[in-house]
């Protein structure tokens, strides 16, 4: 399995929150997790994969990168 997302840095700041997801959702996330470890011989587990995830998804989002533009960077 080959996954879209690179390879992540444990090095950043975070913010703690609590996230409930459908069980599909999670279900799906774990395979990620899976496919990402194989894919980069890395062993992270599901609570560092999803802040990525979402960050990738966000920054691929024109409509949304349109409106943060036009907030002037911050939302």
């Amino acid at each position: 399995m080959s996954v879209s997302l690179k390879k992540i840095e444990k090095d950043t700041k975070t913010v703690i929150k609590k996230l409930e997801i459908k069980t599909s959702v999670f279900n799906d996330i774990e395979l990620y997790v899976q496919g990402y470890n194989e894919q980069y011989n890395d062993n992270i587990s599901i609570e560092e994969l999803i802040p990525e995830l979402l960050e990738d998804y966000l920054a691929k989002d024109r409509n949304f990168q349109s409106f943060k533009k036009n907030q002037g960077g911050s939302v």
